[in-house]
């Protein structure tokens, strides 16, 4: 609870409106749309915001670099997107992972950082055929405490039936406005029976601007067996003949990686090289 209070504290000073999106040369864009807002109350615990956070010029982490959503998939490991993740091991930032619903905060300093990174995740700058394609766009962050609320169940098999077949929602972090930054947001999804779930579908949002521009790392939740349990991760968003879209990923293409992650009891670091690469400080990019 002491360290949700410092988050309330410090959540005036993390208010920024810039945000990242990129170009995509994508044809299924309309495969899947946002539908409607979901009540709060029916958020689910374990989809938590991740704050990356450098030093001020007191040198205090306080300085907002970045905003992300991802669910706690075991007591101290963290799913969320790669993406997220690139040049954040350098040392300089600290991570607060926080938990609106159960109202955690759980703080992870340079000296705690552990996190592993898909090792064929090619980074942001990855492209095929003109169109920026994040696959195996998935991290685990280790966290030095345990997470107290209930775990996402992950659903590896028959993604795409339970996609075309069930009511799906995404909930993220991050929608830019004052009322609600640093708020759970829900959003349901509409997907056609008859739509293409290819490697990398997409969401075309129904407004001018990300309802949750925040939500990279945030799962694909859908009911499957009267449970909520996640079959995709939220990539990035970008922009197709000026309408929104978000882009994300079957948690199927990454299940033996994930799998083998949550089967670890240690933490041996892989290095990645996307994770030690140079910071680009510019203004803070919600993605």
């Amino acid at each position: 609870m002491k360290d949700y209070k410092l988050f309330l504290f410090f959540l005036p000073l993390l208010m920024q409106n810039s945000s990242c999106k990129s170009s995509f040369n994508d044809s299924s864009a309309k495969v899947v749309t946002d539908g409607d807002y979901l009540p709060s109350k029916d958020a689910p615990e374990h989809s938590c915001a991740i704050f990356y956070f450098s030093k001020d010029k007191n040198k205090e982490y306080k300085k907002l670099e970045n905003l992300c959503t991802g669910d706690f998939i075991a007591k101290r490991k963290f799913l969320t997107s790669a993406i997220c993740e690139e040049g954040m091991s350098n040392k300089s930032f600290a991570r607060f992972i926080h938990c609106e619903k159960i109202k955690q905060t759980i703080r992870i300093f340079p000296k705690d950082e552990k996190v592993d990174m898909h090792p064929d995740f090619k980074g942001d700058d990855f492209e095929v055929n003109g169109s920026s394609i994040n696959t195996n766009d998935v991290a685990i962050i280790w966290t030095p405490s345990d997470f107290k609320g209930e775990l996402v169940e992950l659903k590896f098999d028959s993604t795409s039936k339970i996609l075309k077949s069930s009511e799906c929602q995404v909930w993220g972090y991050g929608l830019n406005n004052q009322d609600t930054f640093g708020k759970i947001l829900g959003i349901s999804l509409k997907i056609p029976p008859k739509a293409i779930i290819d490697e990398a579908p997409t969401v075309t949002w129904n407004s001018n601007t990300i309802p949750i521009s925040g939500d990279a790392g945030a799962g694909i939740l859908c009911y499957h067996e009267k449970k909520r349990v996640r079959v995709g991760t939220v990539t990035e968003f970008g922009e197709i003949a000026s309408r929104l879209i978000s882009r994300f990923e079957k948690l199927s293409n990454n299940s033996k990686w994930v799998s083998s992650i949550i089967k670890r009891k240690q933490y041996v670091d892989k290095k990645h090289p996307l994770k030690y690469k140079k910071y680009r400080h510019n203004k803070t990019k919600f993605l």
